[in-house]
């Protein structure tokens, strides 16, 4: 306990020039840049620019696609930091770049864990096993690609939504707590439904997010979440998320999972801390 104390101190205040939504993460499309004045609220966001008297659009990034053609390749702006206290156990994410291929948004980000060690063989590979679940349900997987297509945005001055297909590609190497030999993939289908209440100010943003999502993949993905024979098949994997957001840097939120009967007890809460730089 005292050691993940440590490392997770250590991850706050050293993690932000190492710079996720999991998601996984949390996936608000959170305002990039003030363009106008707080009378006239004007933001340009990662899918859309939305003017003041423009505050619904349906399918925004496809409607203000000349953004995309400007926008510079973004790299190291999330990191997500979870930690399950009965595992003393930390995972990041962190997204390292994400661009913007026609309407859709593309990032690329690791998930890394952080258990405590244990020299018993049984009690290690009990541990290797929390460890790859806690990385799946924090970021997706060691290798994770991120794909956004904004479906519709809702803005004024103090509160705004969104809704965005999110389909997922996660890959983890044997090393990452896969015990076979094997590489493990994952897909995702989903969609995130988000809302936010932001103070007058912009100083802090109170938000929620659920999404839902489709998962499978090959057998030694079934294999390292250890499903039983007859479960070992595609399920849904849901969660929702709540938590308030500082200055567009610091974001303290809960997540909660729910889902198919073969996966569901495998789930659990974690409460993360989210580090945005912003560079």
């Amino acid at each position: 306990m005292k050691h993940s104390t440590i490392i997770l101190l250590l991850l706050l205040t050293c993690g932000i020039g190492f710079s996720q939504t999991i998601v996984p993460a949390n996936y608000l499309k959170k305002p990039l840049k003030e363009i106008d004045s707080i009378k006239s609220r004007a933001y340009l966001y990662d899918s859309s620019i939305i003017p003041s008297n423009h505050a619904f659009l349906f399918l925004p990034s496809i409607s203000n696609i000349e953004y995309f053609e400007k926008a510079s390749t973004q790299f190291l702006q999330n990191n997500v930091i979870s930690y399950n206290d009965s595992l003393s156990n930390i995972t990041m994410y962190s997204e390292l770049a994400a661009d913007f291929i026609g309407p859709v948004r593309v990032s690329a980000g690791i998930t890394l864990a952080y258990p405590k060690s244990d020299t018993n063989t049984v009690e290690q590979k009990k541990i290797n096993r929390e460890k790859f679940i806690q990385r799946f349900t924090t970021g997706g997987g060691a290798v994770v690609f991120n794909f956004a297509l904004p479906i519709f945005s809702y803005d004024s001055p103090i509160f705004g939504t969104a809704m965005s297909f999110t389909p997922r590609f996660s890959i983890d190497p044997p090393s990452f707590g896969v015990t076979n030999g094997s590489f493990a993939h994952n897909t995702a289908i989903g969609t995130d439904l988000q809302a936010e209440l932001r103070g007058i100010k912009g100083i802090f943003r109170f938000f929620g997010n659920t999404r839902l999502s489709y998962v499978a993949g090959n057998s030694t993905f079934y294999n390292a979440l250890e499903l039983k024979e007859g479960s070992r098949k595609g399920f849904w994997l849901n969660n929702y998320n709540i938590g308030v957001n500082i200055k567009d840097v610091f974001t303290i939120s809960y997540t909660k999972y729910w889902g198919s009967d073969n996966i569901k007890d495998k789930l659990s809460g974690y409460l993360s801390f989210t580090v945005s730089p912003n560079f």
